[in-house]
């Protein structure tokens, strides 16, 4: 309905997907977070079993450009994944849009 009011009231296309193609993004970036989380959860966890079994001369390290490439590649994903809904929903017309649940 959000599109349909938003195209009834003149918006143009573009405005659509850049914001379809945002919310995408934006999704995509909070799931890389999130899995760089579980990541670094996961290095500690195996860190201290590793300092266990090998000694200190094995560690894993997640670096800065580690987490700068895993949150290009959730960016990239979002746009991806958000580049066809986009155009979709920048073509509804408006009526059918706003009669869509």
């Amino acid at each position: 309905k959000e599109i349909g009011i938003q195209k009834a009231l003149g918006a143009p296309h573009i405005f659509i997907q850049v914001q379809f193609l945002l919310e995408a993004i934006w999704l995509c970036l909070i799931g890389g977070l999130i899995g760089l989380l579980f990541v670094w959860l996961t290095f500690l966890g195996l860190n201290a079993i590793l300092k266990e079994t090998m000694g200190e001369g094995f560690v894993l390290v997640l670096s800065a450009s580690d987490t700068q490439l895993g949150l290009w590649v959730s960016a990239i994903v979002g746009i991806i994944a958000g580049f066809i809904p986009a155009r979709q929903a920048a073509r509804l017309n408006p009526v059918e849009a706003m009669r869509a649940k």
